[in-house]
């Protein structure tokens, strides 16, 4: 086997800590019609990952390379549902667990769980992209079926969901409150320009009820990144 059939990658070889985590010369896969390869330019990082690696993860085996989603361009496509050089993005789809996922220079997925796309971002932002977008739009749409006009409670609005959220929430025409950190309000408000938020302080939905345009009972989708509120905030939802 040549040095060009080979590549660098994260292998975890069993469960456990950071120290699993080890980079490897391993073979390049090659692609079969249905399958693209993909030249992997940037990976998100994801706490389901973190799971995995731990050996938390409810699917999956090892020795695995784990990574759930990637950027790249497409290397080859046996099929021809893509071009070579085409801006691609992948996720999900037992990516990672079942099959080796995106913490390597190349990554082989099925070509049904590929998306292309056209940008001019740096790969380092649209490595974050994928994951983060489906959840949101994802916990938007089909979690909570958010229609134009209704109020929004994001429960953990400062992290990269939580702030796409807001602003795919305010492109559908949902009034936001968030519940922040102080330092982050200004970041916020430039971000979404209506979005409302409180300095937590402890009490969460009290803070929310405080300085949601609706009283509470009012608020009409909540959706929760992490659980630490979760009944709390429950409460000011409407029926």
């Amino acid at each position: 086997m040549t040095v060009s059939e080979m590549m660098r990658a994260v292998v975890v070889e069993q469960p456990g800590g950071p120290e699993v985590l080890r980079v490897q010369e391993v073979p390049r896969p090659a692609a079969g019609v249905g399958q693209v390869l993909i030249r992997v330019r940037a990976f998100g990082l994801n706490r389901s990952e973190l799971h995995f690696r731990r050996g938390q993860a409810y699917s999956g085996s090892f020795p695995r390379i784990p990574g759930i989603e990637a950027a790249g361009v497409v290397a080859d496509a046996p099929g021809g549902e893509f071009r070579v050089g085409e801006q691609v993005i992948t996720m999900m789809g037992g990516m990672g667990r079942e099959f080796d996922g995106g913490y390597a220079e190349y990554v082989l997925v099925p070509a049904d769980q590929v998306i292309p796309f056209r940008s001019n971002l740096p790969w380092e932002v649209l490595g974050a992209v994928p994951e983060m977008l489906q959840t949101a739009i994802g916990s938007l749409t089909v979690g909570v079926d958010g229609q134009p006009g209704q109020s929004l409670l994001i429960r953990g609005g400062t992290s990269s969901v939580g702030l796409t959220l807001a602003v795919l929430g305010k492109l559908r025409g949902e009034a936001g409150a968030d519940i922040a950190p102080s330092e982050w309000h200004t970041l916020l408000v430039e971000v979404t320009e209506t979005l409302i938020t409180a300095t937590i302080n402890g009490v969460e939905t009290l803070a929310v009820q405080s300085l949601a345009p609706a009283r509470a009972g009012d608020v009409g989708l909540f959706v929760d990144i992490g659980t630490e509120a979760f009944f709390r905030n429950l409460k000011i939802v409407a029926d």
